[in-house]
């Protein structure tokens, strides 16, 4: 899910899998030109996969400056500024209403 291409499968039945069950994640396309699916894999109950088998579906985050940037939007929606901080866009954009992270500010 949200474009990671990581998926999870969980078996809920009451009957024993062997262990040399495998899985195979596909888009339904049918092969097409273009399409990928995985190769078989080692099936992990409830487990995660990534194109390449079982993962733990964990990866580093990182916190950069630009990651802390606002992004300020007039009431058309439309981008208009990006800010360091909220108070920065209260002190320096034009008077005007402003949506910033998802909320309107009036600037005087």
């Amino acid at each position: 899910g949200e474009g990671y291409d990581i998926w999870k499968w969980t078996y809920t039945g009451t009957e024993t899998l062997p262990s040399s069950t495998k899985i195979i994640f596909s888009n339904g396309q049918g092969g097409a030109a273009g399409v990928s699916q995985t190769s078989d894999m080692a099936f992990v109950n409830g487990g995660y996969y990534n194109l390449n088998g079982p993962t733990t579906g964990i990866r580093t985050l990182t916190d950069t400056a630009a990651d802390r940037l606002l992004r300020v939007y007039n009431l058309q929606g439309q981008y208009v500024a990006t800010v360091s901080s909220l108070n920065t866009a209260l002190t320096s954009l034009p008077a005007g209403i402003y949506v910033i992270g998802g909320k309107k500010y009036a600037v005087r």
